[in-house]
């Protein structure tokens, strides 16, 4: 039986610069020396900052007497900053991006000491940076600056975005992570970026061997990685803190479409096993028998050992089928088979107030939640479930990426692979209120939110819904078109009635990539800074 199919979700589709900072003095009668002025747009700015850097210094004073940034000949969209004082010192440093004038805080170690080395992220092709640095030690500061460093462009397979909505205002410092489907067949067939709120990539990570199937970065900066074979934990640098083999998950045969973590650090993952199951209509293609693909729900501890494992074949009716159960997904997986779709989980989420594992099963045209305590299920939303929607709303067709809420709200992206409703097939982003009893029992739901688009819109694969703060909906409609003419979009819409386009960025035609989810992320960096190698520039 081959563990490594030949398709997954989609067809497959340098140099160090250094420089010297000069030293400096903040002495109340130091002159300015001739340079760009510092605009503190972001982080926390130096103590009375200078309109521009100083440059006299006294013997015996603080000084800041070298400070260089080395770009990392791996990955030139990052570097290294490295920094000298004159005497111990602790030291803060900044970004600063000369094209924008916009400075974000670089993480370095707290210790007062002499030579100080940290990660710099978030550089981005063909633009020119430097580093600010500020030190202090015994009520003196002093500061520098690296010299400027220009990034060679990006390659030329990389993904482009155009913001072809802005943001009323003009930029802000958001981050958004995209998980990349190339369709070209030029570079990696998958890959993982980080875009800024013009859609310029500041972060750029392509695994091998195998195409990913799911990205999620978490909460600590670090990074949940899945492939068919393998599950990930790994830091922004793309080193690997934790590696779990297919084999370790109760022999599963695929890992598939999911990742997630639990509340107590604990990991949740999609896994497939083949059933043969007969009593199906003779009618259906095949025959009365089936060679049929359930979704296991494995959840692992937090050091990838399975705790638990959940079997939708044993949950659910095997023999609900949708007219996607003929779909041969599966088939490189277990060669010489021919399988049947059945359930297809495409997304993970957790529901705290029932202590339940959820998942959207595409073709079940559901979303379920196992309860972790009796192994039973705790709701089903969805045609032929067990919660009663209200009048006025719709239940969604071929969904991905679920989440709920801590107010008890499910948002989902509704494909529309399915919908019965006249006319042609289309796409949204939908969110359902839980209602629940006195015993915390879900008895119903309600649709409170919906955004179809000013113009309707079909994306019948991939596709993400994330709610941020503020009042905002993250929506990523990412698998439009086919081939050389497939595109994606990321749009932050209010969480209103209106439902209000307020940014949107959209793939360019050139290389064409689909998108398979979007997240929005706080920082590039973990909340403690990543250690320097001996190794690095």
């Amino acid at each position: 039986m081959s563990r490594r199919p030949t398709v997954t979700l989609v067809a497959a589709a340098a140099a160090l610069v250094c420089a010297c900072a000069q030293p400096s003095d903040e002495g109340p009668d130091a002159p300015a020396v001739a340079d760009a002025p510092l605009s503190w747009r972001v982080g926390r700015p130096p103590r009375a900052p200078t309109p521009a850097l100083t440059a006299r210094t006294s013997r015996g004073d603080l000084a800041v007497t070298a400070a260089r940034l080395a770009l990392d000949p791996a990955d030139l969209l990052r570097g290294v900053l490295h920094v000298t004082t004159s005497r111990p010192a602790r030291v803060e440093a900044w970004l600063e991006d000369l094209d924008d004038g916009v400075l974000t805080a670089v993480p370095v170690a707290s210790e007062a000491r002499t030579e100080h080395a940290a990660w710099v992220l978030g550089l981005r092709g063909s633009a020119r940076f430097r580093v600010v640095v500020r030190a202090e030690a015994g009520g003196r500061v002093a500061k520098g600056a690296t010299a400027v460093v220009t990034t060679p462009p990006p390659p030329y397979w990389s993904a482009r975005l155009v913001e072809t909505v802005p943001r009323a205002g003009g930029p802000s410092q958001a981050l958004t992570m995209m998980q990349i489907y190339g369709l070209s067949g030029e570079g990696p067939p998958t890959y993982v970026v980080v875009v800024d709120d013009r859609g310029r990539i500041v972060w750029r990570w392509a695994p091998e061997p195998l195409p990913l199937t799911h990205v999620e970065w978490r909460s600590d900066g670090t990074l949940l990685a899945l492939d068919a074979e393998v599950l990930r934990v790994l830091d922004p640098l793309g080193d690997e803190l934790l590696a779990v083999p297919r084999q370790a998950m109760r022999d599963a045969d695929y890992l598939h479409h999911a990742v997630t973590t639990l509340p107590d650090g604990g990991l949740m993952i999609l896994a497939t096993e083949l059933r043969t199951i007969g009593g199906y209509p003779a009618t259906t293609p095949g025959g009365s028998t089936q060679d049929v693909v359930g979704d296991r729900l494995l959840e692992l501890t937090p050091d990838g050992e399975v705790r638990a494992q959940h079997l939708l074949l044993d949950l659910l009716d095997p023999h609900r089928v949708t007219p996607l159960f003929t779909v041969d997904f599966f088939d490189p997986v277990y060669p010489g088979r021919r399988t049947r779709d059945w359930s297809h989980a495409t997304s993970l989420a957790y529901d705290a107030r029932s202590d339940a594992l959820v998942a959207s099963l595409r073709h079940q045209h559901q979303v379920v939640a196992v309860s972790r305590a009796t192994g039973e299920l705790a709701w089903v939303l969805g045609e032929g479930g067990d919660v009663p929607l209200e009048p006025g709303g719709s239940w969604f067709y071929a969904a991905h990426g679920v989440r709920v809420g801590p107010d008890d709200h499910v948002t989902v992206f509704d494909n529309g692979v399915g919908r019965p409703a006249p006319g042609a097939p289309w796409s949204r982003a939908v969110e359902y209120a839980l209602d629940r009893d006195g015993a915390g029992e879900v008895v119903g739901a309600r649709q409170v939110w919906q955004w179809r688009g000013a113009t309707p819109f079909f994306s019948p694969i991939f596709g993400s819904v994330e709610r941020l703060p503020g009042g905002l909906v993250l929506v990523n409609d990412g698998g439009h078109g086919s081939g050389l003419g497939g595109w994606a979009r990321v749009v932050e819409v209010t969480h209103d009635e209106a439902a209000t386009v307020v940014h949107e960025l959209t793939t360019a035609s050139s290389p064409p990539v689909w998108s398979y989810r979007a997240q929005r992320i706080p920082s590039l960096y973990p909340p403690e800074p990543v250690p320097v190698p001996p190794w690095a520039p």
